[in-house]
């Protein structure tokens, strides 16, 4: 196993909690009465993180090249859904990454943010980047579940015992 391969393995998994932490604490974030401040600080630390991982991933792409799958791909159907889907994957978190920094700039609440003494999430409620980055959260949530859903079907496949 390639030391590139532990790396990618790595990144992609540590990118997935991030993800799943960030989906997570951001619907939390919208669902609950009354606000709070550490699911968005959670929210903000798990997203800012994944966004930046991703780019970090991508850069790294683009120099050496995708990885390689991990498992066969039997159809030009599924080549052509996997590669959509990957490529969705890379993109999505940068669309959510320059969204949710754009909602953070439009409505100057970094510095209460910081200092822990934003109210709640009325500043952001009106902001051009407020429906893309649901949208795109909701998509991510949407690939995510396609792309293990994927990955148990061709596990299963894969491991699938011919009958003796």
């Amino acid at each position: 196993m390639s030391g590139n391969f532990r790396q990618d393995r790595l990144m992609h998994w540590v990118i997935a909690v991030l993800v799943l932490a960030a989906l997570a604490s951001g619907f939390a974030m919208t669902r609950t009465e009354p606000f709070s401040l550490a699911l968005l600080q959670a929210h903000l630390g798990c997203g800012i993180a994944a966004g930046l991982l991703t780019l970090l991933r991508v850069l790294i792409w683009f120099k050496r090249g995708a990885p390689q799958p991990i498992y066969p791909v039997s159809s030009r159907l599924q080549k052509v859904v996997s590669r959509i889907v990957h490529g969705l994957l890379r993109l999505v978190p940068l669309a959510l990454l320059a969204s949710g920094a754009g909602m953070i700039a439009f409505s100057g609440a970094f510095p209460p943010i910081r200092e822990g003494t934003l109210q709640g999430l009325v500043a952001f409620q009106d902001l051009p980047p407020r429906n893309l980055h649901h949208m795109a959260a909701l998509l991510l949530a949407a690939l995510t579940a396609l792309h293990v859903g994927a990955a148990i079907w061709h596990f299963r496949k894969t491991n699938a015992k011919s009958p003796s």
